[in-house]
């Protein structure tokens, strides 16, 4: 059940952060990346060691690497099963920010909270047709857009956020 795990993180409507302070070595690697953005801290490395088991990536880590660092990197990661520190994660893409030890939940809770959850609706949706844009032509994105845009305008977010522009 770990894959159907992964799906319910990957899915949630919420931004969620992976803050990784130590080693994510196969599952756990794929754990965070399943998580919408990536810190972590100088202590942080990343493996997908699946390769030195005789197995394959089961948990997400074969759509989601690809996805972030591109088809070659993520083949040498898979292949080689070799370690990936703070700094290099952060040029390849696999992190999306770094924190000192000492700050990383700090850090995370306050980038979490730059994220806007009064539009609740608007967020949730943004995030599915994003999720799905790297497979979904530019006609489909429309098409959900404009579906997606019907709710949003529905809602009472929209109404609140409307009243409190024109009301300044």
């Amino acid at each position: 059940e770990i894959q159907r795990m992964i799906t319910l993180i990957y899915n949630m409507p919420k931004p969620i952060i992976a803050a990784v302070n130590g080693p994510a070595f196969g599952l756990g690697a794929d754990l965070a990346l399943a998580c919408d953005f990536i810190i972590a801290s100088e202590n942080a490395l990343f493996c997908w060691s699946y390769i030195d088991r005789a197995v394959i990536p089961d948990g997400g880590g074969m759509y989601f690497l690809p996805r972030r660092i591109g088809m070659s990197l993520a083949k040498d990661l898979i292949f080689s099963g070799r370690r990936v520190k703070t700094e290099e994660a952060m040029a390849i893409g696999i992190i999306d920010r770094r924190s000192d030890l000492g700050d990383l939940l700090s850090h995370a809770e306050q980038w979490a909270n730059t994220f806007k959850d009064t539009a609740k609706p608007a967020f949730m949706l943004s995030k599915r047709i994003v999720n799905k844009s790297l497979e979904s032509s530019l006609e489909d994105i429309f098409a959900q857009s404009n579906m997606a845009l019907g709710i949003c305008f529905s809602s009472v977010e929209h109404r609140t956020s409307v009243e409190n522009f024109l009301n300044k």
